[in-house]
């Protein structure tokens, strides 16, 4: 499993259109049903077995990161989180996706002044 999630991780990463919402093709689903296909014939696998790898592969992942996470905030420096989950590293080009997007206020508050007599 080790040795073909790996390849699997490899394959995916090098189509963004599957795992990054900024690329261009990420919502074409023909395109992304493609590459998963070829994908799957790489692995000699079929498309429902790697999409079921990705899916349980991310899940993992959201899992971890949220481990490492919540023990970061309130804990000791000597108590920090350190996955040993031998896919964690080779999918750290996940992270950025999975952070929560910046919003801008466009509401601007208004100064309203008293004047006292």
């Amino acid at each position: 499993m080790k040795k073909i999630g790996l390849k699997l991780i490899n394959l995916i990463q090098q189509n963004e259109n599957i795992w990054n919402p900024a690329n261009s093709q990420y919502k074409n689903r023909i395109r992304r049903t493609d590459s998963i296909n070829e994908i799957a014939k790489i692995l000699g696998i079929s498309q429902q077995e790697v999409d079921r790898k990705w899916k349980t592969i991310q899940s993992q992942f959201r899992r971890e990161q949220n481990k490492v996470k919540n023990k970061k905030s309130g804990a000791g420096t000597d108590e920090n989180y350190i996955s040993a989950w031998c896919f964690y590293k080779p999918l750290s080009f996940l992270s950025d996706r999975n952070k929560p997007k910046t919003t801008r206020d466009t509401y601007e508050a208004q100064v309203i002044t008293t004047l006292f007599e």
